[in-house]
C-alpha cells in the first residue's frame, strides 16, 4: 500500500512532539508480511519493508493503533553502529503511517496538514463574507438569510 511514514523514535529514544509534527513524510510503498512461525516461537514474525528503501525494515511488528488512515506501527528496526564495520544492533521503533489515497498530492507535515484543515473549517464556517471580499455588497446581502 502506499503511504506516508514518519519514524518516531530516534535510537531508542522519542523524538521532540515538534520535531515529528513539523517533519515532512516520506512516502513509500509499505508491505506487512507475516513468515512462517518457528516451533520455539509462539507467534509468526511479522515484518514491514518499504519502498524505495529509504527505511530500515522494521521487524517483531504489532499494530498499535489504526483509525481511518492512519496506522501506527511499532516493532524493532536495525541500526549500524557507528565505527564498527558490519555491526549493527536492534532497537525499538515507532512509524506513524498515513495511507495514501491521492498520490497526486505530495506529502506534508501533520502540523501544515492540522493548519490546512483548521483553516477550512473556519472558512465553511464564515460562509461567504471569508472569502475576503470577493463578492460585492449585493452578493453578500442576496446570499444571507432574511431574517426580518
Amino acid at each position: 500500500m502506499l503511504a506516508d511514514i514518519i519514524e518516531l523514535r530516534r535510537a531508542d529514544s522519542a523524538r521532540p512532539r515538534d520535531e515529528v509534527r513539523a517533519s515532512v513524510p516520506v512516502r513509500v510503498t509499505m508491505s506487512v508480511d507475516r513468515f512462517w512461525t518457528d516451533a520455539g516461537l509462539d507467534r509468526a514474525p511479522v515484518h514491514a519493508s518499504v519502498r524505495p528503501m529509504c527505511l530500515e525494515p522494521l521487524y517483531d511488528v504489532r499494530l498499535r493503533y489504526w483509525r481511518g488512515l492512519n496506522i501506527v506501527l511499532t516493532g524493532r528496526q536495525r541500526q549500524p553502529v557507528p565505527g564498527r564495520r558490519q555491526a549493527e544492533r536492534l532497537f525499538d521503533q515507532v512509524w506513524w503511517c498515513r495511507i495514501v489515497t491521492d498520490p497526486s498530492i505530495p506529502p506534508i507535515s501533520p502540523a501544515d496538514r492540522r493548519r490546512r484543515r483548521e483553516a477550512a473549517g473556519r472558512a465553511q464556517r464564515a460562509g461567504p463574507a471569508f472569502m475576503g471580499g470577493l463578492l460585492s455588497w449585493e452578493e453578500e446581502k442576496a446570499s444571507r438569510p432574511d431574517h426580518s
